[in-house]
């Protein structure tokens, strides 16, 4: 049957864990998850399970150029990156059912956060859009929040080379990336999935292996449960 002649409910969430990373560009999550993912595949360790590292927005969706964000209103621009993380629950549930762990690459909150502080609305008013089609979402047992120094993140986004205008503006608009830090905050705050990760001093070698440590013991634990 054709994906498009199913129902506009959300398939049942296989019982294996979704641990999701969060955190303001430049806060290291890409290459966090790109460690998870070297890892897991390292043909020196020993594999007992499969784990899947997926990334956010799926190509379909990040191939929007540029331009088109640049012109587009706050509702078109959430509703754009909605439609991304609808599509990637649709993956994420396709993963779950063959992985003993999936582990996101940034998140619904991730969005929220960066959404509320290009636009400047409000946490709250971003949630509200999302409400409609929250139950579709994949449900992370476990949300990572990478949490670094305002100091450390201007460093890291001045030497990169492949800089987004959000980015940018993070770098150049006065207050914006102390605004979207505290989104991050809020969000973690208020998340019972929360788990923070103080990042600065740490490598991404070290904080992927204290995030793989988490994927481990929570598979093992719902294996139990089934």
């Amino acid at each position: 049957m054709a994906l498009l002649a199913g129902p506009y409910g959300p398939p049942v969430q296989p019982p294996a864990p979704l641990l999701a990373l969060e955190g303001v560009p430049g806060a290291g999550a890409g290459e966090v998850a790109y460690q998870i993912a070297h890892q897991l595949t390292d043909p020196n360790k020993e594999k007992t399970a499969k784990y899947t590292v997926v990334n956010l927005v799926p190509d379909s969706v990040r191939s929007w150029p540029a331009m088109a964000t640049a012109n587009t209103r706050p509702l078109p621009h959430l509703a754009r990156h909605a439609a991304g993380l609808l599509h990637a629950s649709d993956t994420i549930r396709g993963h779950l059912d063959i992985s003993a762990a999936v582990i996101a690459n940034r998140w619904t909150n991730t969005l929220l956060a960066c959404h509320a502080a290009a636009s400047g609305a409000t946490i709250q008013q971003a949630q509200t859009v999302l409400d409609p089609v929250r139950g579709y979402l994949a449900k992370p047992t476990r949300t990572f929040y990478l949490i670094t120094s305002a100091e450390t993140l201007r460093k890291r986004l001045a030497a990169k080379h492949d800089v987004t205008p959000f980015a940018q503006g993070l770098l150049h608009a006065r207050g914006r990336l102390e605004h979207v830090q505290d989104h991050f905050k809020a969000l973690a705050a208020t998340d019972p999935t929360s788990v923070v990760l103080h990042a600065d001093g740490r490598t991404p070698e070290e904080l992927a292996e204290e995030i793989i440590r988490t994927a481990q013991i929570e598979a093992a634990e719902m294996a139990l449960q089934t």
